[in-house]
Protein backbone atom coordinates (compact mmCIF):
# COMPACT_ATOMS: atom_id res chain seq x y z
CA UNK A 1 0.00 0.00 0.00
CA UNK A 2 2.81 2.45 0.90
CA UNK A 3 4.51 1.67 -2.42
CA UNK A 4 1.57 3.30 -4.22
CA UNK A 5 0.63 5.89 -1.61
CA UNK A 6 4.02 7.60 -1.17
CA UNK A 7 4.54 8.43 -4.90
CA UNK A 8 0.94 9.68 -5.17
CA UNK A 9 1.43 11.89 -2.12
CA UNK A 10 4.69 13.22 -3.56
CA UNK A 11 2.93 14.14 -6.82
CA UNK A 12 0.08 15.79 -4.87
CA UNK A 13 2.60 17.70 -2.70
CA UNK A 14 4.40 18.91 -5.84
CA UNK A 15 1.06 20.03 -7.27
CA UNK A 16 0.35 21.81 -3.97
CA UNK A 17 3.67 23.62 -4.18
CA UNK A 18 3.12 24.62 -7.80
CA UNK A 19 -0.43 25.83 -7.19
CA UNK A 20 0.75 27.77 -4.12
CA UNK A 21 3.43 29.51 -6.18
CA UNK A 22 0.87 30.33 -8.88
CA UNK A 23 -1.55 31.61 -6.23
CA UNK A 24 1.10 33.67 -4.44
CA UNK A 25 2.25 35.26 -7.69
CA UNK A 26 -1.37 35.97 -8.59
CA UNK A 27 -1.82 37.73 -5.25
CA UNK A 28 1.53 39.52 -4.98
CA UNK A 29 2.13 40.38 -8.62
CA UNK A 30 4.45 39.32 -11.41
CA UNK A 31 7.53 41.48 -10.80
CA UNK A 32 10.76 39.56 -10.22
CA UNK A 33 10.88 40.44 -6.51
CA UNK A 34 7.23 39.47 -6.01
CA UNK A 35 7.70 36.16 -7.83
CA UNK A 36 10.83 35.44 -5.77
CA UNK A 37 8.88 36.21 -2.58
CA UNK A 38 6.09 33.86 -3.66
CA UNK A 39 8.55 31.05 -4.37
CA UNK A 40 10.43 31.63 -1.11
CA UNK A 41 7.25 31.72 0.97
CA UNK A 42 5.98 28.55 -0.68
CA UNK A 43 9.26 26.70 -0.07
CA UNK A 44 9.18 27.78 3.57
CA UNK A 45 5.56 26.71 3.99
CA UNK A 46 6.16 23.37 2.29
CA UNK A 47 9.15 22.77 4.58
CA UNK A 48 6.99 23.43 7.62
CA UNK A 49 4.21 21.14 6.39
CA UNK A 50 6.68 18.39 5.53
CA UNK A 51 7.93 18.68 9.14
CA UNK A 52 4.45 18.39 10.65
CA UNK A 53 5.12 15.25 12.66
CA UNK A 54 8.23 16.72 14.27
CA UNK A 55 6.52 20.08 14.95
CA UNK A 56 3.46 18.47 16.53
CA UNK A 57 5.79 16.40 18.71
CA UNK A 58 7.40 19.60 20.05
CA UNK A 59 4.27 21.22 21.54
CA UNK A 60 5.70 21.91 24.96
CA UNK A 61 7.52 25.06 25.98
CA UNK A 62 7.82 28.43 24.32
CA UNK A 63 9.54 27.17 21.16
CA UNK A 64 6.91 24.45 20.75
CA UNK A 65 4.10 26.99 21.01
CA UNK A 66 5.81 29.31 18.50
CA UNK A 67 6.37 26.40 16.10
CA UNK A 68 2.77 25.23 16.43
CA UNK A 69 1.45 28.76 15.84
CA UNK A 70 3.73 29.21 12.85
CA UNK A 71 2.62 25.83 11.50
CA UNK A 72 -1.05 26.90 11.70
CA UNK A 73 -0.23 30.12 9.83
CA UNK A 74 1.66 28.09 7.22
CA UNK A 75 -1.32 25.75 6.80
CA UNK A 76 -3.74 28.66 6.29
CA UNK A 77 -1.30 30.35 3.88
CA UNK A 78 -0.90 27.10 1.92
CA UNK A 79 -4.64 26.49 1.70
CA UNK A 80 -5.37 30.04 0.54
CA UNK A 81 -2.59 30.28 -2.03
CA UNK A 82 -3.22 26.75 -3.29
CA UNK A 83 -6.94 27.55 -3.64
CA UNK A 84 -6.09 30.73 -5.54
CA UNK A 85 -3.62 28.90 -7.79
CA UNK A 86 -5.96 25.99 -8.50
CA UNK A 87 -8.85 28.38 -9.15
CA UNK A 88 -6.76 30.51 -11.48
CA UNK A 89 -5.37 27.52 -13.36
CA UNK A 90 -8.36 25.13 -13.42
CA UNK A 91 -11.57 27.01 -12.72
CA UNK A 92 -12.96 28.36 -15.96
CA UNK A 93 -16.61 28.13 -14.91
CA UNK A 94 -18.34 28.98 -11.67
CA UNK A 95 -20.63 25.96 -11.65
CA UNK A 96 -21.05 24.46 -8.16
CA UNK A 97 -19.66 21.13 -9.35
CA UNK A 98 -16.48 22.78 -10.65
CA UNK A 99 -16.06 24.73 -7.39
CA UNK A 100 -16.54 21.50 -5.43
CA UNK A 101 -13.90 19.65 -7.47
CA UNK A 102 -11.34 22.44 -7.13
CA UNK A 103 -12.05 22.65 -3.39
CA UNK A 104 -11.56 18.88 -3.07
CA UNK A 105 -8.33 19.02 -5.06
CA UNK A 106 -7.06 21.87 -2.90
CA UNK A 107 -7.85 20.09 0.37
CA UNK A 108 -6.26 16.82 -0.76
CA UNK A 109 -3.15 18.52 -2.12
CA UNK A 110 -2.71 20.64 1.03
CA UNK A 111 -3.01 17.45 3.10
CA UNK A 112 -0.35 15.65 1.00
CA UNK A 113 2.79 17.14 2.63
CA UNK A 114 1.27 16.59 6.07
CA UNK A 115 0.57 12.94 5.26
CA UNK A 116 4.06 12.56 3.79
CA UNK A 117 5.42 13.82 7.08
CA UNK A 118 3.45 11.16 8.93
CA UNK A 119 4.56 8.35 6.62
CA UNK A 120 8.19 9.28 6.06
CA UNK A 121 9.28 10.47 9.50
CA UNK A 122 9.47 7.26 11.47
CA UNK A 123 9.68 7.39 15.24
CA UNK A 124 13.20 7.14 16.61
CA UNK A 125 14.21 4.25 18.82
CA UNK A 126 15.79 5.00 22.19
CA UNK A 127 17.32 2.80 24.82
CA UNK A 128 15.55 3.05 28.17
CA UNK A 129 16.42 0.75 31.06
CA UNK A 130 18.16 -1.66 28.74
CA UNK A 131 15.23 -2.12 26.31
CA UNK A 132 14.26 -0.44 23.07
CA UNK A 133 11.14 1.71 23.04
CA UNK A 134 9.65 4.18 20.58
CA UNK A 135 10.22 7.83 21.39
CA UNK A 136 7.27 9.44 19.62
CA UNK A 137 7.14 12.39 22.00
CA UNK A 138 10.74 13.41 21.31
CA UNK A 139 10.54 12.99 17.53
Amino acid sequence: MKILLIPVLIIAALWDGASSVIGAIGILGSDVAEMAAGVLLTITVMSMLLSTRRIIGMREGFVGKVLTGTWVIALVYDFYTSWMGNSQYLLHETKPSALFLVLGLTILCVAAPILLSAFLMRPRKTVESGSLSEANQSA
